[in-house]
């Protein structure tokens, strides 16, 4: 998304520049999901034993404490007390559901193979994306002679053409990766506008077979502009003016 805003920048001042400004999370302070699970686990068992000496005083000193820590509202697990009854209780749910927030956000996206991996956990038959990742366009950049399939090139053309899902996440604005592609590789725009993916497809990708097919079509097209012409010019010589 970060990438998706800096592209959507026009005419700006600070069009070279972007200061990010940002907030770290709590979950910053953990190395990986296990040690997350096991303090909140820990932080959980302190949490209820402090409760429940709370709600074990005598009213008076209870109500007190309640109104101290309303006040205060220190401390990691606050956020998950609630007062019912002139008593505090702790929402379990909302822990259970901070432990599962931080597993999918820090451990399960961390990887694409972390992903799998619980996909197939879970009866999930994965199977790999048909495109991966662009990396055809990557080596256009870096090099505009590099050597590149017409096949390879093509396909990555044809999704970035209809916005498809990726499995792998795509860095870089779609529409430059387009215009480099068309730039440097014009035949596979030519290709995809004439003759279109299921035929490229038909074709096994051959260069030679697409070259041949495209000027198929533009000998067909000139001949039907050659007949339109004849046309125009019999009525003309016939003395017929545009127009009646």
């Amino acid at each position: 998304m970060f990438i998706q805003i800096c592209g959507r920048i026009r005419n700006s001042n600070y069009n070279n520049e972007i200061t990010h400004i940002f907030n770290t999370t709590r979950y910053n302070e953990f190395a990986n999901f296990d040690e997350f699970e096991q303090k909140t686990n820990e932080e959980r068992t302190k949490t209820l034993k402090w409760l429940d000496a709370i709600n074990k005083m005598d009213e008076d000193s209870r109500l007190k404490t309640i109104k101290l820590v309303e006040k205060n509202n220190i401390g990691l697990n606050e956020m998950y007390i609630s007062r019912i009854d002139d008593k505090l209780e702790l929402d379990e749910n909302l822990i259970n559901l901070d432990i599962f927030n931080y597993k999918i956000t820090n451990h399960l996206y961390s990887a694409r193979i972390t992903l799998s991996n619980e996909y197939a956990k879970n009866g999930f038959n994965v199977l790999r994306a048909q495109y991966t990742q662009y990396e055809v366009t990557d080596k256009l950049k870096k090099n505009n002679k590099a050597k590149v399939s017409f096949k390879d090139l093509f396909i990555e053309y044809a999704a970035l053409k209809a916005k498809e899902p990726m499995f792998n996440f795509n860095f870089g604005n779609t529409n430059e990766r387009l215009t480099l592609i068309e730039q440097e590789k014009p035949l596979v725009q030519e290709a995809y506008l004439k003759l279109g993916i299921e035929k490229v497809k038909a074709l096994k990708y051959n260069v030679s077979n697409v070259k041949n097919a495209i000027s198929k079509i533009e000998m067909e097209q000139q001949t039907d502009i050659g007949i339109n012409t004849k046309i125009v010019q019999l009525l003309t010589d016939k003395g017929i003016k545009t127009g009646e």
